[in-house]
């Protein structure tokens, strides 16, 4: 369904909707502490695909490099290194051009 509806908007609108999710999601990122991973984890691929929406779009914002960070800072908590790093340095490299 996503897919059909996407093919149905214009690259302004994909853009729009990609910046709300990425706000929305970015939002709802609970608190960083261990109590918190059951819901980091269920967010997890939610930021993952806002991540992508974030490159496809150079939806290159403040709210973007939080989010990136976000999931790099619980992806680092639960070792998993690689995907945090790759994370953490796409979020700097937004962060420096704001």
């Amino acid at each position: 369904m996503q897919a059909v509806v996407r093919d149905e908007m214009t690259e302004t609108e994909q853009c729009t909707w990609a910046e709300r999710a990425v706000h929305a999601v970015a939002a709802a990122h609970p608190g960083i502490g261990f109590e918190d991973w059951p819901r980091c984890e269920r967010l997890l691929p939610h930021q993952f695909v806002c991540a992508e929406h974030v490159e496809r779009h150079g939806n290159e914002t403040p709210t973007a490099a939080i989010l990136l960070s976000q999931a790099g800072y619980y992806l680092r908590e639960r070792a998993r290194y690689a995907e945090a790093e790759s994370l953490y340095r796409r979020a700097l490299a937004i962060g420096e051009k704001a």
